[in-house]
């Protein structure tokens, strides 16, 4: 027995580990996220059984499957089509080499402690990555050199001082569009207070900060449309009695993130002025994306019904920048066409679905399923300008669907005993 809670207990400490690594060391130190992943493997594999069978219950292996043989049917489409070669390996390994990846790694993410332990990756990540971007800020304003140069590096962070705004351009900057709306909806929710802890109010303070400082828009506009994502949401996933969700708690949320930014912006002289210009210019015909989205727009009326396929390029052939977008929805629509979005919007809608159905019936993870598809619809408000959907670390954030889908089903597997202290004190308190 003691061999088993050791080994119970190393597999949740290097799947929290593992977590922790891909949101907030987002497209850097692969090896170090491949050797946690080949050592959960190792240390899971007295359990195949288990993740086999809860591959065979849920349903993963349908939602991979499909993703990977759409990969390998519009990558065909892209060689018939003239694809820029680099890009269509890149959308390859994308589709079909990391399907394969997240089907292993969901799996085991339920014997590893399921939603338990991806709530407590989300919270410890928050706190992290900004830590992380305000002493890269001190860094530059005080010379300080908190960050070793080696992670500035590895994280992309180039940091500026701008009228009225800073620009961060950390990587993980991108993750921030998940886990501060998550944890925005899980002070929403009543039937979380037991997410709710000393940590996660220090996740969220830290996070919105950090948003705050970041000069990202487009993470600015999704923080603000919260209470309509979550308002939408609700009407959607229903249960009044299980949200906090009134008109008051909108102009609380309101008043935080005025009080927030005034604080940050009085700390650091920042001029309101610049900081509502460089707000509108992302909305503006000057701005470089809206150039690109006109370009995929019309590319996509080339190549209608079925699209270009991957490696479609609108720049000149020698141009540094073909077959890479960031407008992200824009780009699937040029690659796919009519019959391939189609099917991704259909496999997109069924699995959400099923999760949606999980969020009003499920017991006692009801709660942070729905703060979790708020997290996953947010980051993906995120991605409508940033192609975050192009890289392995924040696929994470898309493997929620079959993650929550699979939450009934997954129960039995789980071999994490946090799970039943949870449900226990829940049903002591209700």
């Amino acid at each position: 027995m003691q061999k088993v809670s050791r080994a119970s207990i190393a597999l949740e400490s290097l799947m929290l580990a593992l977590l922790v690594a891909i949101m907030t060391l987002p497209r850097s130190y692969t090896a170090l996220k491949l050797s946690l992943l080949m050592a959960i493997i190792l240390l899971a594999t007295p359990q195949i059984r288990m993740v086999i069978g809860f591959m065979k219950k849920v349903d993963v292996i349908g939602f991979y499957c499909s993703v990977a043989i759409l990969g390998c049917l519009w990558t065909i489409v892209g060689l018939i089509n003239g694809g820029i070669i680099p890009s269509l390996i890149d959308y390859f390994r994308l589709y079909v080499g990391w399907s394969l990846a997240y089907l292993i790694m969901v799996s085991l993410i339920y014997i590893a402690g399921g939603l338990y332990i991806f709530h407590r990756a989300a919270v410890l990540s928050a706190i992290l990555i900004s830590l992380i971007n305000i002493a890269g800020v001190l860094d530059v304003m005080y010379g300080f050199y908190l960050i070793p140069e080696s992670v500035s590096k590895s994280l992309a962070m180039n940091i500026g001082f701008h009228e009225g705004y800073i620009q961060i351009t950390s990587s993980n900057i991108g993750s921030l569009f998940f886990l501060v709306t998550y944890l925005i909806a899980i002070y929403v929710r009543k039937d979380t207070q037991l997410f709710r802890n000393p940590y996660t109010h220090i996740a969220l303070v830290l996070g919105l900060i950090c948003a705050a400082l970041s000069g990202r828009r487009a993470l600015w506009v999704t923080i603000a449309l919260q209470p309509l994502v979550l308002l939408v949401a609700f009407i959607f996933a229903g249960g009044r009695n299980r949200f906090r969700f009134s008109f008051y708690s909108i102009f609380l949320y309101g008043l935080t993130i005025i009080f927030l930014v005034s604080a940050v912006s009085g700390l650091l002289d920042i001029d309101f002025t610049g900081t509502l210009e460089h707000l509108y210019q992302a909305f503006s015909d000057e701005d470089v994306r809206y150039a690109q989205r006109q370009g995929l727009i019309n590319g996509f009326f080339d190549h209608l019904i079925i699209g270009s396929g991957f490696g479609g390029n609108i720049f000149s052939p020698d141009d540094e920048r073909a077959g890479t977008y960031e407008s992200t929805f824009h780009q699937i629509l040029f690659n796919f066409g009519i019959v391939g979005v189609s099917l991704i919007l259909f496999i997109f809608f069924r699995y959400l679905r099923i999760c949606l159905v999980n969020t009003k019936a499920l017991y006692p993870l009801d709660g942070v399923s729905f703060c979790l598809i708020i997290g996953l619809l947010s980051f993906l408000i995120g991605a409508y300008s940033n192609p975050y959907l192009g890289s392995f670390d924040f696929l994470l954030y898309i493997a929620i669907l079959p993650l929550i889908a699979g939450v009934k089903s997954a129960a039995k597997f789980s071999t994490n005993k946090e799970a039943s202290k949870y449900s226990n004190s829940t049903r002591a308190t209700d």
